[in-house]
This record gives structure tokens, sequence and C-alpha cells, in this order.
């Protein structure tokens, strides 16, 4: 199928389904490749929690990146043996996935380790890079306001993760979810799927999480509890 309008080709097929302690993962292998005839293909290993359809985006550090030459005399036997490695890989990340999983459903946590959590998720500041573009103020520094919109609004998404964990939001009563850092992303996840904004009007879930700014405080979650 394809994403964004259409300039973007996806490409999935299914991978084993692993278990966290009881709770459910389908995974499976997606690639996207951008129609402009210069950027590289990303393949990676896209988790799904059954239990509440939670699309989980990780770490891009597993993360496949190619490109290829068309005009290579050799590309059907190199395709093949570039798909043969695609899947190699992806069995060794799905391996290290699941042993990751496990670990946060075997980790519980405490206030300190809650907020250090949804405190990377949801940062206050936005990136040097965005804020050279935020409005001057009368005296030529940049104004604040646009800083403190969006910490207002990190905020209230950090609430929101935080209520649908302790107030066990979908399947989050588990043994695996209930008071773990694995419940906790799964939070961060479910308030980012399911909360009603422009993007989630306008692309779908898998959209979002692979090309949007939805998946981004779940990525960001899994890397500060990993």
């Amino acid at each position: 199928g394809f994403l964004d309008s259409g300039s973007i080709y996806i490409l999935s097929t299914p991978m084993p389904t692993i278990d966290i302690h009881g709770d459910l993962v389908e995974t499976r292998l997606v690639a996207t490749a951008p129609m402009t005839g210069s950027d590289a293909v990303e393949i990676r290993v896209i988790p799904t929690r059954i239990a509440c359809l939670n699309i989980l985006r990780t770490s891009k550090v597993g993360t496949q990146y190619y490109r290829i030459v068309h005009t290579q005399p050799t590309l059907k036997a190199r395709l093949a043996d570039w798909l043969q490695k695609i899947w190699d890989r992806a069995g060794l990340q799905l391996e290290d996935l699941t042993q990751q999983f496990r670990l946060m459903a075997d980790t519980s946590v405490n206030d300190e380790s809650i907020h250090s959590v949804l405190s990377e998720a949801y940062p206050l500041r936005e990136s040097r890079t965005l804020l050279r573009r935020a409005t001057r103020g009368p005296d030529g520094g940049e104004s604040d306001s646009k800083d403190i919109a969006f910490g207002r609004k990190q905020l209230a998404r950090r609430d929101e993760a935080l209520t649908l964990f302790l107030n066990h939001g979908t399947a989050l009563t588990t043994p695996a979810t209930y008071g773990t850092l694995w419940g906790l992303y799964n939070a961060v996840a479910e308030a980012e799927q399911y909360r009603e904004t422009a993007e989630s009007r306008e692309h779908s879930a898998l959209e979002s999480v692979l090309i949007g700014k939805r998946g981004l405080p779940t990525n960001r979650a899994i890397d500060e509890v990993t």
C-alpha cells in the first residue's frame, strides 16, 4: 500500500508472535520506501500488543536502511541475497525485542522512574532547531510564548499517560503490565495512539507511528528505560 498521500510505498509481512509473560505481542516486518528515487528504504520490526492493539514504536537503532541501484546487471541475485539478510537480521532484532520487553515487564516502577520515563517521553522544551523559528519579542530576543504553550501541552500529555497507567488503561492489569515499565510504556503508546488530533484524523494509526509525530513519545520512552 501507500502512505502520506502516495509518497511512501509500504510493504509488510508477519513475523512470529512473542509472549511477554502471558501478554501476547504480534510482530510484522515493515518496509517503507519513499517514492523519490534517492532516499533509502527503511525496514524495521513493528510490534502490536494484541490486548489493546497498541502499535509500539521502538528505537531506530534496529532499523535497517538499504539502497538499490536498478541498473546493475546482478540486481536479481543481489536482491535475493539482500532479502535473506533482511529476514535474518529481523529475526535477531525480534529476539532482542523479546528480551527487552520481558525485562521491562520484570521491572517495577516507583515515583522516580515514572517521572523519568514521562519526562523523556514528553520533554517540556522543543528542539533548539524549532525554537530558532519561534517569534521574536520586542527586544529582538526569542519570545517564550511558544515554549510556554508547548510545555503546558506536554504536561497535559504526561498527565494523560499517567492517568491511563494508574487507572489501568486497556488491559494494564495483567501480571506483565501492572505496576511495571512494560505497563508504563504501553500507557504512553495508548495515550498517543488514541488521542484525537488533527494528525490522527489525517493519518491511520500505523501511518502516524511510522512517519508521523505520534510514535515519538513511545520511541523516547523505550530509549529511557533500555
